[in-house]
């Protein structure tokens, strides 16, 4: 909402600025070059909105030296194989209480082969701390578990996703999803949604909105669900556990996004 007037302010002195917006817009989408989106913001379609399938991402091709050096440093001991555990935390209708982080902890305990891996879980900095330490009590195999602190330079977040075989992602966050889909590997989600849980009014207050509010109000993260579903690149955890898959090649949105902006704006 604040760099929005400053860009618009910029192109009005000088007309040949182009503008191009990560998200969602506050202001009408006509006064921007290009808007890059994705299906939670429920944008319309226009020529100078692109609907890409996840969010923008840096996850290309992990330098293996850097991967190698920070398993060694926090979990020298810990056998492969993997699976990558990615826990957000309470987001609009998802709520991840110790209710829901012990359903995760049971679910991961009893997944018929879960004893063949070991786990590489890692929180955010939504992640409740009751929460993590619910799991951390309760799970019953192998694991190494990194607590989220800021500007941590050492960070294991991407050397998880190299390592893993397969990667769990907690359906809260988007941009998680996206960085795990964009591995090319098989991605199961957990659900966080809130009826699970204890009540929550916030949750609560937020499906109201989602369901009688202007859509710029909130997201729908069901919607990247169910497309990344459709698509084949991710499956739901069920009570048959982490039924085997293979996904198709990732999204090229970060390929596809810099293409558009170069054919349509720069020869402008």
């Amino acid at each position: 909402m604040r760099n929005e007037p400053i860009s618009l302010w910029i192109k009005k002195q000088s007309p040949n600025t182009r503008i191009v917006h990560i998200g969602r817009t506050w202001a009408n989408t006509k006064y921007f070059d290009l808007v890059v989106t994705t299906p939670q913001y429920r944008l319309p379609s226009k020529r100078n909105i692109l609907h890409n399938t996840i969010t923008m991402h840096d996850v290309r091709d992990i330098d293996r030296n850097v991967t190698e050096r920070i398993r060694r440093k926090y979990f020298p001991d810990l056998d492969p194989p993997y699976i990558a555990i990615m826990i957000g935390g309470d987001s609009g209708p998802y709520t991840f209480c110790r209710k829901t982080a012990e359903r995760l902890a049971t679910t991961l305990n009893t997944l018929s082969d879960i004893k063949k891996y070991s786990l590489l879980i890692t929180t955010s900095a939504r992640t409740p701390v009751n929460a993590i330490d619910t799991i951390e009590n309760r799970l019953l195999v192998p694991k190494y578990v990194y607590r989220w602190r800021p500007d941590d330079p050492d960070n294991p977040y991407h050397t998880f996703l190299a390592l893993a075989q397969k990667i769990i992602v907690t359906c809260d966050s988007v941009s998680m999803l996206s960085e795990a889909v964009a591995t090319g590997k098989p991605v199961y989600l957990f659900d966080t949604e809130s009826r699970f849980c204890n009540f929550s009014i916030r949750a609560f207050m937020y499906k109201g909105l989602m369901r009688f509010g202007p859509d710029r109000l909130s997201r729908d993260l069901s919607l990247v669900h169910q497309k990344l579903v459709h698509n084949g690149h991710v499956a739901w955890i069920n009570k048959n556990g982490l039924l085997p898959f293979s996904p198709p090649p990732p999204p090229d949105d970060v390929d596809t996004t810099a293409r558009i902006i170069r054919e349509r704006l720069l020869s402008i």
